[in-house]
């Protein structure tokens, strides 16, 4: 393809063939380009659009007999082909939108909550280190995972991880057994929480505790690290390894809780649509909004629930999402609760927190816990004795500096 002549567009002259030589010669003096297509029509004669009008003056002048059959411009090809080009055009700038929104983080996950909830999770997030809306590349996960464990005491484990535009925040709290064993980067074994050594069997590493120590949150109990002696015990080479090995510590838990004399149980008795927002990146706009929040007449009390619709495929999700307000109008029934109920109550609420935690692998050696009668309620306080796997790995990064390797923890 010429693209000279697509630009400037050109058109065909027909015409016996001693005229359009005679033509063709007489353009040539006059400094307009004339040209033959081989491949289409030998027998025409082709000039640009914009020396038509002198080509006409000649013919005219000479009282040649030529037509003008055809005209083709780059213009006229793309008015001919102008809504297949609009489509062609919005196909590629879409798929450029979407390479540009896929450098982002446009969603965080967050599972493995216990005592946190996950807004308190997003609320550490955006306040210390924001990741929503924000490129990729300039995540440091490693940095991610100390800014949660620093500002939330509970977590002992954090891994975090993005996959398309989704971060996933994976977590363990100091009372949860860790389980995760897919690492196989070099690491250390660490506490999760202030102990003393019950037990100790290594499987991999070099254990750096003994039975009967005492331990803080955070210590290392198990070094990913594996020294290579000769036979007169000198260190000649240092075997970085993934630490293993099952760690039961003992310590003391708190425990609280209170049981209120007053009972309020709330019964739902409809439920409506109190909001409809559009999320665009961090931008919300308001698409419906109910002036009296859902409630009948007379009816005070209601519960929000929240949820968010997320345009996604997989793990990529876009910017786009609908968050939808339901308010649950409720009717308020009070009671007082007797002595004995409460108390009942109060040792339920123990047997269910205990269960709980022999559910996560925890082992209950010794329950101190005294219920004392209040005027308005009844309070469960004291602390409960446990047992359980106290080891969560903490990756190394080896540095290495010549002839020496020091390990550094994330």
């Amino acid at each position: 393809m010429d693209m000279r002549r697509e630009i400037r567009g050109y058109v065909k002259i027909d015409g016996d063939e001693r005229t359009l030589l005679r033509l063709m010669n007489i353009c040539g003096h006059k400094g307009i380009k004339t040209w033959r297509d081989e491949n289409h029509d030998k027998e025409a004669l082709y000039i640009y659009c914009d020396e038509t009008e002198k080509v006409r003056e000649i013919a005219r002048n000479c009282m040649f007999d030529i037509e003008i059959t055809e005209q083709k411009s780059l213009r006229q090809k793309f008015m001919k082909n102008r809504r297949r080009l609009s489509v062609l055009l919005g196909i590629v700038l879409f798929a450029v939108y979407i390479y540009i929104e896929s450098l982002y983080v446009w969603r965080i996950d967050i599972s493995g909550c216990g005592n946190y909830t996950e807004e308190e999770v997003l609320n550490v997030i955006e306040k210390n280190y924001p990741c929503y809306g924000r490129r990729k590349e300039t995540i440091d996960t490693a940095v991610l995972q100390g800014t949660i464990s620093d500002n939330l005491e509970e977590v002992c484990w954090v891994s975090c991880s993005i996959s398309g535009t989704k971060l996933t925040v994976r977590l363990s709290e100091s009372v949860d057994v860790f389980t995760d064993d897919t690492l196989d980067t070099p690491c250390d074994i660490v506490s999760s929480v202030n102990c003393t050594v019950y037990s100790i069997v290594t499987s991999m590493g070099t254990p750096v505790v003994s039975v009967g120590d005492e331990v803080k949150k955070g210590d290392t109990l198990i070094l990913g690290a594996v020294n290579i002696c000769n036979d007169e015990s000198e260190i000649v080479d240092t075997r970085y390894v993934s630490a293993q090995g099952e760690i039961i510590g003992q310590f003391s838990m708190p425990y609280h809780d209170e049981v209120e004399a007053r009972h309020y149980k709330k019964k739902v008795s409809d439920t409506f649509v109190g909001s409809i927002s559009l999320r665009v990146g961090k931008k919300i706009m308001s698409v419906y909004d109910r002036k009296d929040g859902g409630r009948l007449e007379g009816q005070q009390e209601y519960d929000t629930e929240s949820s968010e619709h997320w345009l996604h495929i997989g793990d990529f999700y876009l910017p786009f999402a609908i968050q939808i307000s339901r308010n649950h109008v409720c009717n308020i029934e009070g009671r007082e609760y007797s002595e004995d109920e409460m108390k009942a109550l109060a040792e339920q609420h123990i047997a269910t927190y205990i269960g709980e935690l022999q559910e996560k692998g925890v082992q209950i050696v010794q329950k101190n816990v005294i219920i004392t009668n209040r005027s308005d309620k009844l309070v469960a306080d004291g602390n409960m004795i446990v047992r359980m796997s106290v080891g969560f790995p903490r990756t190394l990064r080896n540095v290495v500096s010549g002839n020496n390797i020091e390990t550094e923890a994330d």
